[in-house]
């Protein structure tokens, strides 16, 4: 009985997971690339070497304060990129939809929230052979998810992955072993 509140847990778990940062569409070195450092900020003459050294940290400070930003603006938590792959979505329904490699990767990120679902509607049931299965599924996807936007351009190295991802995984995992030791368990009994 214990185990299976454990693993009932561990799947309420993902919800919460998926708020947490999970992916950054841009990379540092493209965030910087758009906030780049002005080299001839100060003219040369009428200005005081003083206020030349305010001028040009009040420019590095201003770009800081825009690279933080625009980190901040582009890393998205699992239901934002969600949001941002299915709900805003102001194209109509074509062709076009299916031939953008994004939206597959946002497809198998759907998949994944699905699938959880369905993995806790199935831990009150106790089937938990189903949800070692969509466990293993999650995993796929994941990973599968994260091939697709490396091949799309999105994720350009993995640094973009933040932590989000990471536990995801290794909620998932936790799943899928938990599910092990209660069929485990299960045999054992019977």
């Amino acid at each position: 009985m214990k185990n299976i509140f454990t693993l009932r847990t561990l799947i309420s778990l993902s919800f919460l997971l998926f708020c947490v940062p999970f992916l950054r569409t841009c990379s540092n070195s493209s965030i910087e690339s758009m906030n780049p450092v002005i080299s001839e900020v100060i003219p040369q003459n009428n200005v005081s070497k003083a206020n030349s050294e305010k001028l040009l940290q009040k420019v590095l400070d201003d770009r800081k304060e825009n690279i933080e930003e625009s980190k901040e603006k582009s890393t998205y938590s699992f239901y934002g990129l969600l949001n941002l792959g299915f709900v805003n979505k102001d194209t109509k329904l074509d062709s076009s939809v299916f031939s953008d490699q994004s939206f597959y990767a946002l497809l198998s990120l759907l998949l994944i929230l699905i699938s959880t679902i369905c993995m806790l509607v199935f831990s009150f049931f106790k089937r938990v052979r189903l949800i070692k299965i969509l466990g293993i599924l999650n995993i796929l996807f994941l990973i599968i998810s994260m091939i697709l936007f490396y091949s799309s351009d999105i994720l350009e190295d993995f640094t973009q992955l933040k932590v989000g991802f990471y536990l995801v995984l290794i909620n998932t995992v936790l799943i899928i072993f938990s599910a092990f030791k209660i069929e485990k368990t299960q045999k054992l009994i019977k």
